[in-house]
């Protein structure tokens, strides 16, 4: 599933599949550990920057997660869905977003979680050499190649079998 704000449903596809779910915060979570950091800012959508869905799958890889203020959360939100989604990039909102993970670091993130698809459009590492960025576009994308291609391997899930007699 290649979007961060439906995650928050990821226990009801799981529960409803028999195939394990490569999830985007399990993926980034993985990264950022290795990368021994514990504490980052996340910028998404308001529901991945507020929501408990997100933070919470976090803790379990003991990540603690930044969020920017409400009314940044608001203006972050809005220019996703006003500007990234359209393919409208601007110098001006990438400022914004430069300054608000400035905030974020200032506040102790070690790191920046590019928690939507549609960031990585606006900010790159080059314009953010302070601290680490992980797109979870990016990382998810690669774990699905590592995983076609038999670089990496997941769990199977117990298979549930039904005769249809």
């Amino acid at each position: 599933m290649a979007t961060n704000t439906l995650h928050r449903v990821a226990p009801q596809i799981e529960a409803a599949i028999e195939i394990p779910l490569i999830h985007m915060v399990d993926v980034t979570a993985a990264e950022i550990r290795q990368q021994g950091i514990t504490k980052v800012g996340i910028l998404g959508t308001k529901p991945v920057m507020q929501a408990d869905f997100y933070r919470d799958r976090f803790k379990l890889h003991d990540i603690e997660l930044i969020a920017p203020s409400d009314r940044q959360c608001q203006i972050i939100d809005t220019i996703i869905f006003d500007e990234l989604v359209h393919r409208s990039i601007q110098d001006e909102s990438r400022q914004i977003y430069i300054e608000i993970m400035q905030e974020l670091g200032d506040r102790g993130a070690q790191g920046m979680v590019l928690g939507c698809t549609e960031i990585s459009l606006l900010v790159e590492p080059e314009d953010f050499p302070d601290l680490p960025l992980f797109d979870t576009t990016a990382l998810h994308c690669q774990k699905a190649v590592n995983l076609a291609l038999e670089i990496e391997f997941l769990p199977v899930k117990t298979m549930k079998y039904s005769n249809p007699r």
